[in-house]
């Protein structure tokens, strides 16, 4: 799995990119970057999650095209139910496969966030996981979704290693900052909270939104 970070790109700008391996061009399409700070551009951000492989999930996936181009896609968790089990790599190309559609037919790879669930990595919350280095859950693998950072807290442009990748981290998108948080599974409540208090004022002006995988206010 290689991981790569861009950098210095320009807001609300259409690039072309292609991915060569083996000496070959084996993918290309098209990104735009979100609006940064101060735009008045419009952004919709959807928000969902369990997904899955089933037929049900991949129907929603597509009817996203009803309500126009994303510019971001939040899954709250529970996103391939592979149940960190390595050997279940295929339950992530279900998953992608679906989305891999949707920017199909949208022209356009629409940028995806994940926040972790329990099924993402393979046990209930409060359970005191110790993630594995060696074997860590392919959450991790697949998605570095946050900056390197440094033992003084300070953030370092580089894709951090499997190892130091956080199941809390923070995305600015135009004027809004949308915080993803750990619901319990990996990271304690108390050191988001300290986590939290120390990030939060420094983007005191934009507005706030929380994503996880476990509801404030179950339907059941």
């Amino acid at each position: 799995v290689h991981s790569i970070l861009l950098s210095g790109l320009i807001p609300e700008t259409v690039y072309y990119y292609e991915i060569h391996y083996d000496d070959k061009a084996q993918y290309n399409s098209t990104y735009k970057t979100l609006p940064a700070y101060g735009s008045h551009s419009p952004v919709s951000i959807v928000i969902g999650g369990d997904v899955g492989s089933s037929d049900i999930g991949a129907g929603v996936t597509q009817s996203l095209e009803k309500t126009g181009v994303p510019g971001a896609l939040i899954i709250g968790g529970d996103a391939a139910y592979d149940d960190a089990l390595q050997a279940c790599w295929y339950s992530w190309d279900l998953f992608l496969a679906g989305f891999e559609q949707f920017n199909t037919n949208v022209n356009r790879t629409i940028p995806l966030i994940l926040t972790v669930g329990n099924h993402d990595i393979g046990w209930n919350a409060l359970a005191n996981v110790k993630i594995d280095p060696e074997e860590p859950p392919l959450y991790y693998v697949f998605f570095p979704q946050h900056l390197r950072v440094n033992a003084d807290g300070v953030e370092i442009p580089e894709v951090p290693p499997v190892d130091e990748r956080r199941t809390s981290f923070f995305q600015l998108i135009g004027n809004t900052m949308q915080l993803n948080l750990d619901s319990g599974y990996v990271e304690t409540y108390q050191n988001q909270a300290e986590w939290m208090n120390k990030t939060l004022p420094t983007y005191e002006k934009y507005a706030k939104f929380a994503n996880y995988h476990v509801p404030m206010y179950p339907a059941c």
